[in-house]
């Protein structure tokens, strides 16, 4: 399985824990020893889509995850392409400076302020930054002469702001690749996206470039078609996931409580339920099942944060929708733990909160997480 990595700039402007990778295969237990041990709230991972079967294996997570979009390349051997002249004789190229952030920002604004991606599928990140991640991306790209990586051009009809490109390319390999091309509201229609990619095929085949590629959602039918035409061919799709781990966030303070489970505290929940299994009870018994001594019943973390939901946040009308455990480590008795309580959604309107709690050991480790989904009702005073 590849390298994943801590995504700096969108965990700063989502303001969420989140790591990204790309992977062939699905690695169970590097998936979840990242999750944990960097506290993550979101792990955007791309699979190709040929080896859809490994969805499957993140069942085994056990956290929340949802397929996002579907990304589809395409790739072109601009050597074996006919060179094309553009449709708009009148247009111009100019490579970007510094100077021009203002305006491709202003520019990205019009033009991708209502383009769906694979963040908007996800309920839990702020929609009103996902533009804001497009414009860092073009600010990324402005032409830089100190590496000589990438290169992008604003592109005017006399004074007119039509579009703009931009690439990344590698010298040495002789591969370049189209990143985000943007065409202005009332210019549909005129083939300026058409001359976008004529125009950066050319600009890479006369330089001696072997292979260009450049890739979208699925669902961006219309620009698979000038593709298509311009002798680009689809050479890979990846599925990307996003497992929703939710560790770090929380829409308010998170309660923190320290806490014990003893002897007294199991009898009570095995006379209650009627759950007297020898685990709980018998060391030896608990030892010959691969266990260092006996545990707790896992109701009993479960009644703490019924307590906490019911009596203290939301509070009182607090009702269980649904809920959803995860035993990571057995808990012990008269061992010290520490009970962290964060909630991702709160929405006081509709009375709908979704709380993550997590138990942690003496060394940190993580022994439980509790997803729960709650409602609480809206209380109405008799007239």
């Amino acid at each position: 399985m590849n390298a994943i990595s801590h995504a700096l700039k969108e965990s700063s402007r989502f303001e969420m824990n989140i790591y990204r990778g790309v992977s062939e295969h699905v690695d169970i237990k590097i998936l979840k020893d990242t999750i944990l041990k960097n506290n993550v709230d979101i792990l955007m991972l791309r699979i190709p889509a040929e080896n859809i079967a490994e969805q499957d294996k993140l069942d085994r997570l056990g956290f929340d995850y949802l397929c996002a979009d579907t990304l589809v390349y395409y790739s072109s051997q601009l050597q074996q392409t006919e060179t094309v002249n553009l449709r708009n004789a009148d247009i111009q190229f100019y490579v970007t400076t510094q100077g021009d952030i203002e305006r491709l920002n202003a520019m990205v604004l019009q033009i991708f302020s209502n383009y769906t991606n694979h963040y908007n599928s996800n309920p839990y990140i702020n929609k009103k930054h996902i533009t804001e991640g497009y414009q860092e991306w073009v600010r990324d790209f402005i032409s830089k002469e100190t590496n000589g990586s990438c290169i992008s051009w604003i592109i005017k009809r006399g004074k007119e702001l039509v579009g703009f490109a931009t690439c990344s390319h590698d010298e040495k390999e002789k591969n370049c690749e189209g990143i985000l091309y943007g065409v202005m509201p009332g210019q549909d229609g005129k083939g300026i996206y058409t001359d976008l990619i004529r125009y950066t095929m050319n600009y890479f085949k006369t330089r001696g470039y072997e292979t260009m590629k450049v890739s979208t959602q699925i669902q961006n039918v219309a620009v698979q078609k000038v593709w298509g035409r311009e002798g680009f061919f689809l050479s890979k799709s990846y599925n990307t996931f996003h497992i929703n781990s939710l560790l770090g966030y929380s829409l308010r303070g998170k309660t923190e409580m320290d806490f014990t489970i003893s002897e007294s505290d199991v009898q009570k929940v095995a006379e209650t339920t009627g759950d007297f299994n020898p685990i709980h009870f018998d060391d030896s018994f608990a030892i010959e099942n691969k266990l260092d001594r006996k545990i707790a019943h896992g109701i009993i973390p479960n009644s703490m944060l019924t307590k906490f939901y019911g009596m203290e946040y939301p509070g009182n009308g607090t009702l269980f929708l649904k809920y959803k455990y995860l035993f990571l480590r057995p808990l012990y008795l008269n061992e010290a733990y520490k009970l962290t309580i964060g909630f991702p959604v709160i929405n006081s309107e509709s009375g709908i909160y979704k709380s993550v709690a997590t138990i942690r050991d003496r060394d940190n480790n993580v022994c439980l997480i509790g997803y729960s989904d709650m409602k609480k009702r809206i209380a109405v005073s008799a007239v």
